[in-house]
């Protein structure tokens, strides 16, 4: 993993946003395995979409320990909006989401059942969440190690300043314009729907990580 950092402009665990944003409706709760990239990409669709979620992060580093936090925080949430003295905030409907990768992390399938027993929402990508993102530029659809696809990312230019072995996220800027972010979305149904086939069901390459997205972009505002 990347070492940690603050991804810019963005508040730990607060809600507050530019005035030109506004609260997406059902808030988004959003964990991540990444403290970078994934970030930083949430952060420029919030930026493109002008919209805002709820991005929490956690010291946490696995699927299955994520989802237990994520699921903590689902039932906090589940509670407060049932007390007859919650403010509008706490009232509102709410999606509970993590995003993490395949890499080499066991208990992946304990993380998903334990994710849809308790409402939880998941976005996965196999092997790497870089995927998701190449598939932004170009179609892939070939097995590959995640050091590879993190290479060619890096080598493509694509997203300036992206280096994954030092932790540099890049420039996300310009990463959804000219219709990136609809293209990345078709190729991804694409390979998922050829691993089905296969039989092989969330198998690399594979990534729906743009369903939770994809409630940010069918809500998008413009300047």
């Amino acid at each position: 993993m990347a070492r940690k950092r603050q991804p810019r402009g963005r508040q730990s665990g607060s809600l507050a946003r530019r005035a030109a944003t506004k609260l997406i409706t059902p808030r988004l709760i959003i964990y991540t395995e990444g403290k970078n990239t994934e970030p930083d990409y949430i952060s420029e669709f919030e930026r493109y979409t002008r919209l805002a979620v709820s991005f929490i992060p956690d010291k946490h580093t696995t699927p299955l320990s994520l989802v237990k936090v994520a699921v903590s925080k689902a039932k906090e949430l589940k509670k407060r909006s049932r007390n007859k003295r919650a403010d509008v905030e706490d009232k509102t409907c709410f999606n509970v989401w993590v995003l993490f990768d395949r890499d080499d992390h066991p208990h992946i399938p304990r993380a998903r059942d334990l994710a849809k027993a308790h409402g939880v929402n998941i976005g996965f990508s196999n092997p790497c969440f870089e995927l998701w993102l190449k598939l932004h530029f170009k179609d892939h659809d070939a097995e590959e190690a995640r050091h590879i696809l993190q290479r060619w990312l890096k080598k493509s230019g694509h997203i300036p300043g992206y280096d994954h072995d030092k932790g540099a996220a890049g420039d996300m800027r310009g990463i959804l314009a000219n219709g990136q972010y609809e293209n990345a979305k078709r190729r991804a149904e694409r390979i998922n729907k050829n691993r089905e086939q296969e039989a092989n069901a969330m198998g690399n390459p594979y990534s729906d990580a743009y369903k939770m997205f994809d409630i940010m972009w069918k809500n998008r505002r413009f300047l």
